[in-house]
This record gives C-alpha cells, structure tokens and sequence, in this order.
C-alpha cells in the first residue's frame, strides 16, 4: 500500500480557482454584488439613523416655538420625521431583500459547485485503473468520499460566507470610520499589519493540523470497513474485543490532533483579542480629540457612530482574522479532492474511428502475440512473451500454481491492465486499439465470489434493462435457476446485498445466467466453482457444457475435474505458457511435465480416474 500523501505550504491558488470554476464565474460575481450592495445598505442605514440623530438636535431648538403654538414648525418636525422614517423603512426593505436573494444564490451555487466536485471525483476514482485500487487502502478513499466531502457541502461554504460577511463588513465601517476622522487611518494601518502577521503565523500552523487530521482518519476508516466487511469471521473466532480495543486505539489516534488544533485557536485569540482592544482604543481616543465646541451636530453624531462601530468591528475584524483561516484550512479538502481528480484513468472507454461491428465478436478466436504485462511500473513482469491461439468455441482451461499467471492472463483481456508488449487479437480485431467498453461490453466473466447488488432479480440479470421478461425467464431456466426466483417472489423480488438471500450456488448460476443474456461468444470462468460444494459444482458444470456450447470458454480452474474434458489445456508457469494441449496428449507426451504433476497431485484415486477420463474423451471426439 501507498503512504498516503500530504500536501505541505499554503493552498495553491490553483485549488481556490477549482472551488470558484464549480461554483461558476456569474454565480460567484453575482454573489459578490449582492453581499456588497447589501452590506453598503447597512452601512448607509447607519449613517442614515445618525444624520437622523443630528438632524433632531438641530431641531430641539424649534420646540419653544412649537409650544407657544406655532402649528407652522409642528408640521415641518411631523414632516421631516415622517420622512427620516420613510429613507429607514426602505433601506432597511432593501437590505433585507439582498440579503434574502443573496442567501438563495450563494448556497444554491455552492451546492451545485460541491455537487461538481463530488461528480468530478467519482467519475475519475471509478474510470481509475486497477493499480490504483491495489495501492490505495478503502478507508482512504472513503474519507475522500465522507470528510472531505461533507467539508465541502457545508463547512466551506458556512466559512466562507462569514469571510465575506466580515470583510465587507469591515471595509465598510473602516470608510465610515476614516470618513469621520481620516486620522484613523494611520492607527488602522498599524493595527491592520499586526492582524495580518499574527493571521499568517497561525495559518501556517494551523494548516498544517488541518492536513494532519485529514490523514489521521483514514485508517480509521479503513478499519471500519475491514471490520463490517469481516464481521462474520470475528464473531466466529472470538475476535470481538481485540478488534474494539484496535478501533479505540485508531480513534484516539485519530483525534490526538484535536488537541492541538484547539490549543492553536486559543493562542489565535488572545491576540485578536488585544488588537481589538487597541482598535477601540484608538477610535475613542481620535474621536474624543476630534470633538471641540465648534463641531456640529453632524460631526458629533458622525463620532459617535465611529465609536459605536468601533466596538461591534472589533469583534467582526477578529472573527473575520478566525474564518479566514478557517477558509484555507477547509480549502484542504478541495485540495484531497483535486488531487483525486487529477489521478490517472485507465485509456478511452470510447473510441469511435476504431470501434469494431455490433456483431463483434462473431466467432470467439483468441490470439495472442508475444503479450508481456505487468502491474506496475516497478513490478517484475507477471507475463512474459505469452502467445497462443485460441480456436473458435474451444473450450480450454487454465491451470497452474499459485503466482504462475493464470489470473493474469485474464486480467490482461478485459485490459484492467495494459500489456507492455505485444498484440491482442480476437475475431482478427486488436483490442489494444477499441475503446474499453467495446471490449469489456463483448466479453462475459463469471467469478470465482459472485457480484450481486441491493435491488430486484431483474436488474441484477439486465442492470440497462434491455431484455424482456421471456428472455429473461428463458436464461434462469437455461442454468437450472427458474425455480429458485420463482420461489423468492420472480423477478422483481428484491435481493439482499451480496445476494445473502441466496446460496453461494444459486448466486453463481444468477451470475451465467447474466453472462447468458449478453450473448457473448467469450466466457471467462475465473475459478468460478472454487467455493461451492461438489454437488453444486456438477450443476455448475452441466450449465456451462450446456448453455455456454458454441462459446469460446477459458477456465481458470482449481479443480482438474472440472476442465479434464476440456479440447485443450493452457499450463501457465512464470508467465509463460509452459505447456498448451489436449489433456490426453499432455499425460502421453509429458508424463513428468506441469500438468501431470498436478493432476499425481490430487491422490492415486482421483489422478488414476481423471486420467482415464481424459482418453476416454479424446476417444470419443476422434470417433
């Protein structure tokens, strides 16, 4: 398994420039204009109530008349009221109305965006080759699919938002404040490089942690899935304790960064603290000084709400220095994510120039041409210059120890690897040249652990949905199964995951029966009756002499009974095809060769009886 990688610095700009082409360029403007336009509405509203303030203290000194009964100045302070009212009134409705239609944008297209970026991911992870899958341990790819995913959907866009808010928040009042008294900007500048310096030296830190915990619980979850997966197994061995002391052990693993992520936060504050502290101090100690006795009402109200905002920005400029690192901490698991869409995929399912003929392949002859593979590229090579050739509707099986290619050589049809050498054939099409679901489409395999999904006996015998019921009907009676999705309720009877409410057998019936309904003319058995019983395998067995008659079948088989009858077999060892011929002949001719030795291996009794069946078969198909 790959050591899981670790972005280190600064987020790149490249991952911001990610996050804002999901969300989508209008969106984002958009959202920008609506945040500005409504903060200026506040801003301006509270300039508005302090014009008003000043505008009633110049007014106090009318009431005398009004007393002594001048209706005239009444009216003038009823009217001017009213009007002051009316400004609040729609600015306040206008306020309200951006704020409203800027919520509904910036969530819709942060959703959308988020949505993107899953979609984007998800395609990549599952076009990825096999290799990838090899290296990369499930936890890990779930905690990109659940953590970094949730970060995205809610954390980020909550975050991020409140950024906003401060910041327009905060230029806002520093141009109301620096309005009042330009003095302030000095202060403002001083003030402004210490939140600056003490925001970077956290950020470091505190991005850092944010990488640590992201890593920190991928195995975690790895464990998790081992766990449910093998859940079975640990109840039967008595397991149940160790594996909970293990998850215990991962979990404060897990959450031994927390620690000091909060102690960070803690340190963060007590200077933002004190740098507010001398923000307020600054603006009352100017505004205190600005004020004199020839100042107007204006200008004293307009120092008023200097202070006034003063000691609310304090607390919006600290939170604003909080969420801002906030922000590029979340931007973390965009970074997870780009990084996962950047991985590399397996070639092009679709190739149009080069697709073969619907009815490809027509025959079912195989060829292979000088073939090397290897998993990786700092593997050793599991093929080495393999060529055979593979008649139409030959059935030939595959035999050879453990690590001698035989699960290889099958790997390297459906091309899950790509070869390093050499020419695939088959019906006289190269399939190193067509798009992978042109070949993966024409070619059936049933495996050794059958594949069944959560949903109806019909869709997991035609997922597109293309067949008829009859056809359908015809298939499951085709492979001995009718009776058994009769007997669960037909074919919309729902099956359970992994098909448990079915046996190991009948699952692997399901899964010809699928293979059937494709009309493939390649079937691939991958040790397909490794882990049912004998009866069961006999069953099996009749099936695919039956149904699968005028296909070309290659078996990789863990039992030699099952391929003793088989036109030829393929010995694979080291990667090579050591030995390829009837069964009779290789008995006759290699009486000390792979094959043989394997076949003395089962016992006196069975080898003596195998033995005897494979002439008895040459026998009768040269009769």
């Amino acid at each position: 398994m790959t050591v899981e990688d670790r972005k280190k610095g600064g987020v790149s700009w490249k991952v911001y420039r990610t996050y804002f082409n999901a969300i989508g360029a209008a969106a984002s403007v958009l959202s920008l204009v609506l945040l500005a336009t409504g903060q200026s509405a506040k801003i301006f509203t509270d300039y508005w109530l302090a014009h008003w303030a000043a505008a009633n203290s110049t007014l106090n000194s009318s009431l005398d008349l009004a007393q002594e009964g001048s209706s005239t100045t009444g009216a003038a302070i009823d009217e001017s009221t009213s009007l002051y009212l009316a400004v609040f009134g729609g600015l306040t409705a206008v306020q309200a109305i951006l704020t409203y239609i800027f919520y509904v944008s910036y969530y819709g297209s942060t959703l959308r965006g988020a949505r993107r970026l899953h979609n984007a991911m998800l395609r990549v992870v599952s076009l990825a080759p096999m290799s990838f899958f090899d290296t990369t341990p499930v936890g890990r790819i779930i905690n990109r699919f659940s953590k970094d995913v949730d970060v995205v959907d809610q954390t980020l866009p909550m975050v991020l938002m409140q950024y906003l808010n401060c910041m327009f928040a905060v230029i806002g009042v520093v141009v109301l404040i620096s309005t009042s008294n330009p003095l302030f900007l000095i202060a403002l500048i001083v003030i402004g490089v210490i939140y600056v310096f003490v925001q970077r030296y956290y950020l470091r830190t505190a991005l850092e942690l944010k990488r640590l915990d992201s890593v920190a619980r991928s195995p975690l979850y790895a464990h998790f899935n081992e766990t449910l997966t093998g859940v079975a197994s640990i109840r039967a061995y008595g397991c149940a304790q160790a594996f909970l002391k293990e998850n215990a052990s991962r979990l404060d693993k897990a959450n031994r960064v927390y620690i000091p992520i909060v102690t960070a936060y803690r340190w963060l504050s007590v200077r933002l603290e004190l740098c507010g502290t001398l923000m307020i101090a600054s603006t009352a100690l100017l505004g205190v000084l600005s004020v004199s006795s020839n100042s107007t009402s204006e200008q004293n109200a307009l120092a008023a709400l200097a202070i006034s905002m003063a000691l609310s920005i304090t607390n919006t400029l600290s939170w604003s220095v909080r969420v801002s690192t906030e922000v590029e901490s979340n931007m973390n698991a965009v970074e997870r994510i780009k990084e996962y869409e950047e991985l590399q995929t397996e070639s092009a399912h679709y190739i149009p120039h080069s697709s073969p003929d619907k009815a490809w392949p027509t025959e079912g002859r195989v060829t292979l041409k000088n073939v090397s593979m290897k998993y990786r590229e700092d593997t050793p090579l599991v093929l080495k210059g393999l060529t055979i050739d593979i008649a139409p509707g030959e059935k030939v099986g595959v035999v050879g120890r453990t690590g001698a290619g035989k699960s290889s050589l099958m790997t390297l049809l459906f091309r899950l690897v790509e070869p390093c050498d050499g020419s695939i054939i088959v019906d006289g099409v190269d399939v190193t040249n067509i798009g992978l679901n042109d070949l993966r489409s024409r070619i059936s395999i049933v495996q050794q652990d059958p594949t069944l999904f959560i949903g109806t006996a019909r869709y997991n015998l035609d997922p597109p949905g293309k067949k008829s019921d009859a056809e359908l009907w015809t298939a499951l009676e085709q492979v001995g199964l009718k009776k058994a999705v009769e007997a669960l309720g037909g074919l919309d009877s729902e099956l359970a995951e992994g098909g448990e409410n079915m046996s190991v057998g009948e699952r692997q019936l399901l899964c010809m029966a699928r293979a059937l309904l494709r009309n493939s003319k390649i079937i691939i058995l991958d040790e397909a009756t490794a882990s049912v019983d004998m009866e069961t395998d006999k069953a099996l067995q009749e099936t695919i002499r039956s149904s699968f008659s005028s296909c070309t079948v290659l078996t990789i088989a863990h039992r030699l009974n099952t391929i003793i009858d088989y036109d030829r077999i393929l010995v694979m060892k080291d990667g090579i095809a050591a030995e390829f011929d009837t069964p009779a002949e290789l008995l006759r001719s290699k009486p000390n060769g792979v094959f043989a030795t394997l076949l003395k291996e089962t016992g006196p009794s069975t080898c003596s009886t195998l033995t005897k069946k494979a002439f008895e078969v040459e026998k009768q198909k040269q009769s």
